[in-house]
């Protein structure tokens, strides 16, 4: 009875493996696919702007399939701009296959990626699943224009929540002209950082309705980041230096300059931020930054 039943799962077990690749197909680079809905629709260009739902999915000889990415689950499609191949058989030629509201699963070597950009977990063998749901396909030029016309309507949206904080708080606010407004408590003394110096800095983040999202306080050090490398939001590259060494103030980061239209898991989409900071030391760089970003607030972007 024992070995029948060890039979039998032997062979469910290949079945369900057969069935998982069964009917796949593969291009002259090595891309395994199998493509579910076909509406014969126009296929994306290199430079168009893709928005799709997608589950990615790992695999190898060793382990059950683990989910990497579910964008069902993080509420929204994935977007990306189709790009050339990187390697033989890479996810970007899959992508290039779908018009809008096709479907198909797309099966990656992880042997083909570059070692560079494979990660460590990733083994001899390995494969990597990615089911897609093309959501939209959006010709380049016409995406930077949309996005070009919403950054402009929130650029203003966020000013005027600048301006109503500025004075139900009865405060005066000086403007960059990136659009950045701050407040100098303490000047501070000496030369105002340039880019590609390291500043080293004390800060808190919070909303306008004065919720805090992040702070150095209780990190044990400040945050140090060099200026003007895109290692924090924008916000922060520009703003820091209105300050010299030993300032104090509050910067006002329009969403523009600080998370934009996305957001994180942290920031809503569309945030304004404020910060109080101190500029507590201004070097020039003789190796990399301290590892302690803002949550990557002010920090990363």
């Amino acid at each position: 009875m024992k070995l029948k039943l060890g039979l039998f799962l032997c062979a469910l077990a290949l079945i369900t493996a057969s069935c998982k690749n069964s009917g796949l197909k593969k291009t002259p680079n090595g891309l395994e696919y199998k493509i579910y809905t076909d509406n014969k629709g126009a296929k994306p260009k290199e430079g168009d702007v893709l928005k799709f739902n997608l589950i990615v999915k790992y695999g190898d000889s060793k382990i059950k399939d683990s989910v990497l990415f579910n964008s069902y689950k993080n509420g929204k499609p994935a977007m990306d701009q189709l790009r050339p191949s990187q390697y033989k058989g890479d996810f970007s030629e899959g992508l290039a296959m779908l018009g809008k509201n096709d479907s198909a699963l797309f099966v990656v070597n992880t042997d083909s990626i570059p070692a560079q950009q494979r990660p460590p977990f990733f083994k001899p063998g390995g494969k990597l699943y990615f089911t897609v749901k093309m959501v939209d396909i959006t010709d380049k030029a016409a995406y930077q224009m949309q996005m070009q016309q919403e950054a402009m309507v929130q650029t203003a949206k966020d000013t005027m929540i600048i301006a109503d904080y500025l004075k139900k708080n009865n405060l005066k606010a000086q403007r960059t002209g990136d659009g950045i407004y701050y407040i100098i408590e303490k000047q501070g003394e000496g030369d105002f950082p340039h880019a590609g110096q390291n500043v080293t800095v004390n800060y808190k983040g919070y909303f306008t309705n004065g919720q805090v999202f992040d702070q150095s306080e209780g990190k044990g050090q400040p945050f140090v980041f060099p200026i003007g490398k895109h290692q924090v939001i924008p916000g922060w590259d520009l703003g820091m230096m209105v300050f010299k060494k030993g300032g104090k103030g509050k910067l006002f980061v329009p969403s523009a300059m600080a998370y934009g239209s996305q957001g994180n898991k942290m920031i809503p989409p569309n945030s304004v931020l404020i910060f109080d900071v101190e500029l507590v030391d201004i070097a020039t760089p003789d190796n990399t930054p301290g590892p302690n970003s803002p949550n990557n607030m002010g920090g990363s972007k």
